[in-house]
């Protein structure tokens, strides 16, 4: 398995060539608040999230800093936006040290997985652990059935209710799926899997020029000895790999936060990606300490 504190490693050529869905401007519409609005700066686009007050801040996720850094001009950005949010694809140490950036909390995961599709199928399946191809062989020899229906969205829903109360983790709310499950439906796509009419597991996914990328998944408690997660992952990879689809992007790993999800992922093999975190730019040094204490304090409560 993976060590997910050895040191980082240089993840340019890697980053370079996935495909990044996150600046779609599909995804990014989907994600504006009331207000919102997307602002490109260069090729990068951002999105404007409201603080009160008239204030506001942009949030550009997995950006191309080097192009942020050339076209940036902070003279044509309206004065009532106190900070830029960043979270670069890639940086130099240079460039994370620099005191222009404040280091801030994550908003997309730090680090992830990323699968070769373009190998061939055996050399795929090598990459992974042992019990993860056991697993997968397993589950191929059970009557278990592919779906791929977005008109599927509350069995999803429900789905992901009883494997959030199981897991511990947090979800959206049910409408942000349901408008996921509304999108392009060659953008986004629900997948379940079913035993005897039962959906033992479901999971959302990003078709996205050359990457695809698994956003969110369920599973039942029950007939867990059919290995329906294992099944559903490796058919979505073959499926995608007989598509021209070069990657299979997992999204995000985090061995303290979800220390279950990340084993099952780790798995499956693939060459782990850290990015170099999230960064805000302050615009307006005074206002911004402002914003960060008013930040703690609500932390505190």
């Amino acid at each position: 398995m993976e060590d997910l504190n050895k040191p980082k490693t240089d993840n340019h050529e890697l980053s370079a060539k996935i495909s990044n869905f996150i600046q779609s401007t599909a995804w990014l519409n989907l994600n504006l608040n009331a207000g919102g609005a997307i602002i490109k700066i260069g090729s990068n686009n951002f999105i404007r999230k409201g603080l009160g007050g008239g204030f506001y801040y942009l949030y550009g996720p997995k950006i191309d800093y080097s192009d942020f850094k050339t076209n940036f001009d902070k003279a044509s950005l309206p004065k009532n936006c106190l900070f830029i949010r960043l979270e670069p694809l890639v940086m130099t140490p240079t460039e994370i040290k620099t005191k222009v950036l404040v280091p801030s909390l994550s908003i997309q995961p730090r680090k992830t997985l990323i699968n070769n599709l373009k190998l061939e199928t055996l050399d795929l399946l090598k990459s992974m652990h042992s019990k993860t191809r056991y697993n997968i062989r397993l589950a191929e020899k059970k009557n278990l059935k592919l779906i791929n229906d977005n008109n599927r969205i509350e069995d999803f829903i429900k789905l992901l209710k009883l494997t959030s109360e199981r897991d511990a983790f947090r979800l959206h709310t049910p409408d942000y799926y349901r408008r996921l499950a509304k999108l392009d439906s060659d953008f986004i796509k629900l997948f379940l899997v079913e035993y005897n009419n039962q959906v033992l597991a479901a999971g959302l996914f990003c078709f996205y020029k050359n990457t695809v990328t698994y956003l969110h998944g369920a599973s039942a408690d029950k007939d867990r000895q059919l290995m329906a997660p294992y099944f559903l992952h490796w058919q979505i990879m073959q499926m995608a790999a007989g598509e021209g689809f070069a990657y299979y992007d997992w999204y995000g790993i985090d061995d303290r936060k979800w220390p279950g999800v990340t084993r099952f992922k780790l798995g499956f093999g693939g060459e782990l990606l850290e990015y170099p975190g999230t960064f805000d730019y302050p615009l307006k040094p005074l206002l911004y300490k402002l914003y960060k204490i008013g930040r703690s304090l609500r932390r505190l409560f």
